[in-house]
């Protein structure tokens, strides 16, 4: 089955992402243009959006999947933001299947 990097990553898709990093992670909408350019272009990998995840908030680019991280130290000391990850990576596991059926 082909990986997503064989396909080219629809403006939906890149609005549906920054749906779900707004409505989870606290991203600033303004930044939706910047997350768009990143998923559509071969850019990179990673994308740090900070929000409520703090400076460590990122989201991955990755071959079969799309998922937001934060620096475990912020886990450890803010335990709530762990939450907002975890709502956040299963939101995007789904939205990955839908568009790309893996």
């Amino acid at each position: 089955m082909p990986t997503r990097t064989d396909r080219k990553t629809t403006e939906w898709f890149a609005l549906k992402v920054v749906d779900v990093l707004v409505e989870e992670c606290g991203l600033n909408p303004q930044t939706w243009e910047d997350i768009q350019e990143f998923l559509t272009s071969a850019s990179g990998h990673e994308f740090r959006f900070q929000g409520g995840l703090g400076f460590g908030g990122k989201l991955w680019n990755k071959e079969d999947k799309i998922i937001v991280s934060m620096y475990r130290e912020d886990a450890e000391r803010f335990p709530e933001r762990g939450g907002m990850v975890d709502r956040a990576n299963a939101r995007l596991a789904a939205l990955y299947k839908t568009e790309f059926g893996s």
